[in-house]
């Protein structure tokens, strides 16, 4: 549903509901516990979790690790992905809500200004507890721009709350889970001259990082900071 209030502005406001069938999804770190493993001509015997209570010192250095007892008998770490179609319908419901409004009416300079606001909340889930992997729960936007025949500028903070991906059957449980993150960035450019603009970008203005763990915060898996990005590019069109 969508109201278009003046030209360049709209509040609009959308429930959804899907129902997924056979979704493809991708274990990682995957043991399959007990059983042989021929891959390119090569079996892997007597895959396990290792046991640290294992009379073998190097089994012992693998423990909750995916392992297999290697041609000298020796046990040995292995990592095993794989691709599966969920049997499970996974039921998707949620809405998006969107305000993009031009301030016009305001005096001076400001009424050159405008907004752009919008949230999504998505809820899944279904039997055996299945719900929709590698997407945020709750995502907004946050938009504050300037624009006139010389001059252009634009604010924008992201947010997304923490993400859960795939997991496999490793020892400690669980998926690994993407922290939630929000992000502040700026663009802006000057037209001093027809068919000329100079643009300035500024990425991650906070210096936000991504971080991700293995079902609770203590256990840590991924930490990755790209710090605070300039641009500075020039275009003449002719």
């Amino acid at each position: 549903m969508s109201w278009y209030n003046k030209p360049g502005s709209v509040v609009s406001i959308g429930f959804f509901r899907k129902s997924l069938v056979g979704d493809i999804s991708r274990q990682r770190n995957f043991c399959p516990d007990g059983e042989n493993l021929t891959v390119e001509g090569r079996t892997f015997n007597n895959i396990r979790f290792a046991d640290i209570n294992s009379a073998n010192v190097i089994e012992q250095s693998y423990a909750g690790q995916c392992i297999f007892t290697n041609d000298l008998g020796d046990p040995q770490r292995i990592r095993v992905s794989r691709t599966v179609n969920n049997p499970d319908t996974i039921n998707v419901t949620g809405f998006e809500a969107q305000i993009q409004q031009t301030l016009d009416f305001l005096p001076g300079f400001l009424e050159n200004t405008g907004v752009v606001l919008n949230y999504t909340r998505v809820r899944s889930g279904g039997d055996n507890d299945v719900q929709l992997f590698n997407v945020a729960e709750d995502t907004y936007n946050l938009i504050g721009y300037y624009e006139d025949s010389f001059l252009e500028a634009r604010l924008a903070y992201n947010h997304q709350s923490s993400i859960q991906r795939q997991g496999g059957s490793s020892f400690i449980g669980g998926n690994t889970i993407i922290a939630p993150r929000g992000q502040l960035d700026f663009s802006g450019a000057i037209k001093p001259m027809k068919g000329l603009e100079i643009r300035a970008e500024v990425f991650n203005i906070t210096q936000s990082s991504r971080t991700e763990y293995l079902g609770v915060e203590e256990l840590f898996r991924l930490y990755e900071y790209d710090g605070r990005t300039y641009s500075l590019s020039a275009t003449y069109r002719f």
